[in-house]
């Protein structure tokens, strides 16, 4: 919908936040004092060094976005849309905000609100601020909606690392990102988040709606129907619910990007990325990876334990 935040980017070294809105092609940044709707900035002017997005957009979609920018020249900031919470974050995280476990790091500055919840265990991010949004209600990230994208993120990864299992492969050379959704997202962001596995990001393309192109290629073109029909012999269906490995998978792909897969593609990145933490920061991340190390330890033990006992119960060879 118009208004929804839809990019986000965070300064790793400020925490500045700049985002996008859905209806308006300029990047607004979000500034915590009476700054109206933000100070804007043109998207091809940015000041970061991020690769321009290339996704797929339809021209209908191109000029739904014109005609909502002329119809809203006052548009403002009303919530935040699918690709926007999945960049958000990302950038959480490469900033320095979330720890690989998904929780919120425990320091001060005036985005960040902690102790929140039942218990005091939970925090939230502003992304927008009460003045830039529609409803003056600000646009947060809050621990529940780390813990609902982790959970999604880590099915995802977990049906990926079962195909790729099955075809003994240990790592994919290309990404084909399909549907409407996956027209929007941006593809090293995702990686990031561990949505999808390690490719090099050049390799990773969005289609847009693939199932409809593909029924018409079908309706056009018998050879195209031959060729469609002769594939969907060859399919075969795999229930993620009775496969003995799938819960292993999914729960060391609920961290980010992953608990155990290296994501080799992302290093250099990531590590430019933490060398501008503050020291506070730095601090408090480590206190959490310090923290999460005993339980990983013990969730690898009873992982042991699980794979044991279904080898003696002899499940795995079924």
């Amino acid at each position: 919908a118009p208004g929804a935040i839809e990019r986000v980017r965070i300064d790793p070294a400020t925490l500045a936040v700049k985002y996008k809105i859905i209806g308006m092609d300029e990047w607004i940044e979000s500034g915590d004092r009476g700054l109206g709707t933000g100070d804007r900035e043109s998207g091809t002017e940015s000041n970061n060094d991020d690769p321009p997005i290339t996704n797929h957009q339809s021209p209908i979609t191109a000029r739904r976005r014109r005609r909502d920018a002329i119809l809203n020249p006052e548009l403002k900031t009303s919530g935040i849309c699918g690709s926007g919470i999945i960049e958000a974050i990302a950038e959480l995280f490469t900033a320095g905000v979330l720890a690989a476990n998904g929780r919120f790091a425990d320091f001060v500055h005036p985005r960040l609100r902690t102790g929140l919840g039942e218990g005091g265990g939970k925090a939230e991010f502003i992304l927008a601020f009460p003045h830039e949004t529609s409803n003056g209600q600000p646009v947060t990230v809050h621990s529940d909606d780390v813990r609902a994208i982790q959970l999604g993120k880590a099915a995802l990864y977990a049906g990926a690392k079962l195909l790729m299992n099955r075809f003994d492969l240990s790592a994919v050379d290309k990404i084909v990102l399909a549907g409407g959704f996956g027209s929007y997202i941006d593809p090293k962001h995702a990686m990031i988040l561990g949505l999808i596995p390690d490719c090099d990001l050049a390799n990773v393309q969005a289609v847009g709606n693939a199932a409809g192109d593909g029924a018409r290629m079908m309706l056009l073109d018998r050879t195209k129907r031959q060729e469609a029909q002769w594939a969907a012999r060859w399919v075969r269906y795999i229930e993620t619910a009775v496969e003995p490995t799938f819960q292993d998978e999914f729960v060391g792909a609920i961290n980010i990007p992953h608990a155990t897969d290296p994501f080799p593609n992302l290093a250099d990145y990531l590590a430019e990325c933490r060398a501008q933490w503050s020291p506070e920061r730095q601090e408090a991340i480590a206190a959490l990876e310090n923290s999460g190390r005993t339980s990983r330890a013990d969730r690898e033990a009873r992982r042991r334990e699980r794979r044991e006992r279904r080898k003696s119960t002899g499940v795995e060879n079924s």
